[in-house]
């Protein structure tokens, strides 16, 4: 594993374990002294990041694969359409152009925000099991 990807993981993991303590603060996980509301709390701790980075990373995949690109270039030629300056009527492009200029700049895929996510769903679930075990 290359440097790069041991950084992407290791801030995803970090913001799932920010997201995690910022839910045990907000639900008071601390304060609790019965095991089964621990355990569900841990277990929602890590579901709700486990969910938001799996939606980020489909959403990237979505996006390398051109599904968005028409919405894009709707909205796009919406603001120009609307926009005061008459520069920005000049600089209109066709669909063509604007794809082309689209592939031209790359399209990424970041699959370390779905497998992150993966793994933070997956411990979540591990104790969302042992929740309804000792409950």
């Amino acid at each position: 594993m290359n440097r790069t990807k041991i950084i992407q993981y290791s801030i995803s993991f970090l913001i799932i374990v920010g997201i995690f303590f910022l839910n045990a603060f907000l639900s008071g996980l601390f304060s609790f002294t019965e095991a089964p509301k621990i355990i569900g709390e841990i277990s929602d701790g890590f579901i709700i990041p486990g969910v938001l980075f799996i939606v980020a990373g489909i959403l990237t995949w979505v996006n390398k694969e051109e599904f968005f690109d028409m919405i894009g270039y709707a909205f796009s030629s919406l603001w120009t359409l609307f926009s005061p300056s008459e520069k920005t009527l000049e600089k209109r492009k066709t669909y063509n152009e604007y794809k082309k200029i689209r592939d031209e700049k790359g399209r990424k895929w970041y699959p370390f925000l779905l497998i992150s996510g993966l793994i933070a769903l997956f411990i979540g679930i591990v104790f969302f099991i042992i929740y309804l075990i000792i409950s």
